[in-house]
């Protein structure tokens, strides 16, 4: 597929195959083909788990708790790895914006708007028409429940992410990393002086929201602050990836989550602070992880589905719904096993879907594709008949 120039195009500072990019000279990196190839990689993995967390199909949510082994797939696989991942896309997504130039507000505004946000408003328009489908009633999915949609709930914020999250509740982490992404380039002449107060003053968000209703999620502003910060110092992914970075960092984290955890187990802030050093600590295993991947042909395959991977985060809900169908005309607790191979199996037809919906994508108006996905990319050879 071959990409043509839109305000939705990402340039998110990768390089293009065989070559490096400089980007921002300031920082005095240069994302090198191996440093694309491992976002690449990240991106696919992270929404690959990011997706997994919401999938619960009726009863099967319950039949889950039914067995120890059960509930622990379930707890790492959306827990721990679904949960960093966000952490993980925020802090790549903050680190890119410093990498790939000197970001101007303005422009960043503008690029992610149609890049991000734009997307993000139609397939949060088609969920809400979907959720009013006899399909949608009855689900599980505390995304879904029908009586989000009430009187004291503000219908335009409910569609835009305004003031609330947007019905689509996952899709909400795209509304943040507009905003957030907004913020830390307004942000970026400082960073370089004033990065550990503009930390603390992030981290104070997370236990108190006083940014709300700017800020949703603060966690998400927190990491791509620090991805921007890192960047901002000259990290480069080389050393984050390497084992003289990743494992001193993982043990602080460790040894913060855990004096956290056993030190005030019953404080509700202890539990939020919890989550940011566990995940913070899942980064820098994700960082060496995926950089280790790159020795081997298949990581070659999982990247594959990077150019529509932003499609199967959009469109998952959707997805789930056919196969909530499915699952819940079979049954839940009988069914366990059964449930335990749909939840592994589901994000990765999502991820062949939207390979093939990304690919008849590229034959429709170039309006549309901005607004289901963000960017216009025309198949190769109509490309080469349109010049012709």
């Amino acid at each position: 597929m071959a990409e043509t120039p839109s305000p939705g195009t990402v340039a998110a500072g990768t390089a293009s195959s065989g070559q490096a990019r400089p980007g921002n000279p300031s920082t005095g990196i240069t994302i090198g083909p191996a440093d694309s190839e491992q976002i690449r990689l990240a991106r696919v993995i992270c929404i690959f788990f990011m997706v997994s967390v919401h999938f619960k199909l009726g009863t099967f949510s319950d039949a889950i708790n039914t067995s120890a082994i059960a509930y622990a797939i379930e707890f790492l696989w959306a827990e721990v790895l679904g949960r960093a991942s966000v952490a993980l896309l925020s802090f790549v997504s903050g680190y890119l914006l410093i990498v790939a130039t000197r970001p101007d507000p303005k422009k960043v505004a503008r690029k992610k708007f149609f890049s991000v946000y734009l997307p993000m408003l139609s397939w949060n328009f088609l969920f809400i028409l979907l959720q009013f489908t006899r399909c949608a009633r009855g689900t599980a999915l505390e995304i879904c429940e029908p009586s989000y949609w009430a009187l004291e709930h503000f219908p335009i914020s409910d569609l835009t992410g305004a003031f609330v999250g947007v019905v689509a509740w996952p899709l909400s982490f795209l509304r943040e990393l507009f905003v957030t992404n907004i913020i830390v380039a307004a942000l970026a002449p400082l960073l370089g002086r004033y990065s550990l107060p503009l930390i603390l003053i992030s981290l104070v968000d997370v236990g108190t929201y006083f940014l709300e209703p700017l800020i949703l999620r603060p966690p998400v502003l927190l990491f791509v602050l620090l991805g921007a910060v890192a960047a901002t110092k000259g990290v480069t992914l080389v050393s984050l990836s390497s084992l003289r970075i990743a494992v001193p960092g993982a043990l602080i984290s460790g040894a913060a989550f855990a004096i956290l955890y056993f030190g005030f187990p019953d404080s509700e802030l202890s539990v939020l602070y919890q989550n940011i050093f566990m995940r913070s600590g899942l980064i820098f295993f994700l960082f060496w992880l995926t950089r280790g991947m790159l020795k081997f042909k298949a990581s070659r395959a999982i990247s594959y589905f990077e150019s529509d991977v932003f499609i199967a985060y959009l469109c998952h809900l959707p997805v789930f719904f056919i196969f909530w169908q499915f699952g819940a005309r079979i049954g839940g607790n009988e069914n366990l096993y059964l449930y335990l191979f749909l939840y592994i199996t589901v994000p990765m037809l999502v991820l062949a879907f939207s390979k093939v919906f990304g690919h008849l994508l590229g034959y429709a108006p170039a309006a549309l594709q901005l607004l289901l996905r963000g960017r216009v990319r025309r198949p190769a050879s109509r490309k080469g008949a349109e010049s012709a």
